[in-house]
């Protein structure tokens, strides 16, 4: 039920069966890239959760733009979750799906065919500002999900099972 939040509470209601009572919080933590910081995303302090659309780039690899979510997650210091939670800027994550790649160099063929492993990652609000702004003179535009605090705590739980979980193909052809 930890690692496969999203898997357990769709068997415990699809056939009515309890849900296994753990203590997940442990499953909570992600690390962050590419500094490869700890970070806690438990889904009772994170505010909201917004679509964050990067526009296109100059890269072959960006001329379509990127999609990415943002966790709004509040500043361990606030005592209520709520609007304020925006402005706790440097504790915003965001996830997004990528090709893993670990080659000294992009080789366009093997991003285009699904030669490189896809994986969700977890990044730093402002790391996705210092690369889309800065580095790429790309726009950023995050629109907020009208989600109820079950709807987000389901989305969190699914991302948590694919950072446990998922490696898949990353094949941009046929994506």
């Amino acid at each position: 039920s930890c690692r496969r939040p999203a898997t357990s509470r769709y068997l415990s209601d699809r056939f009515g069966a309890p849900a296994a009572r753990a203590d997940c919080t442990a499953y909570y933590k992600v690390m962050l890239s590419p500094n490869d910081r700890a970070v806690d995303i438990d889904p009772r302090r994170i505010y909201e959760i917004d679509f964050l659309f990067a526009s296109k780039g100059e890269a072959m690899m960006s001329r379509w733009g990127h999609a990415m979510y943002r966790l709004i997650i509040c500043a361990p210091e606030r005592t209520k979750v709520g609007p304020e939670c925006r402005k706790d800027v440097s504790q915003h994550v965001v996830a997004g799906y990528r090709a893993n790649v670990l080659d000294a160099g992009i080789n366009s063929w093997k991003g285009l065919t699904g030669g490189y492993p896809s994986r969700i990652f977890f990044y730093g609000f402002p790391n996705i500002i210092q690369e889309y702004n800065q580095d790429e003179l790309r726009d950023l535009f995050s629109l907020p999900l009208r989600l109820s605090d079950d709807d987000k705590k389901i989305l969190i739980e699914r991302f948590l099972e694919q950072y446990w979980g998922y490696q898949g193909r990353y094949a941009f052809l046929s994506n």
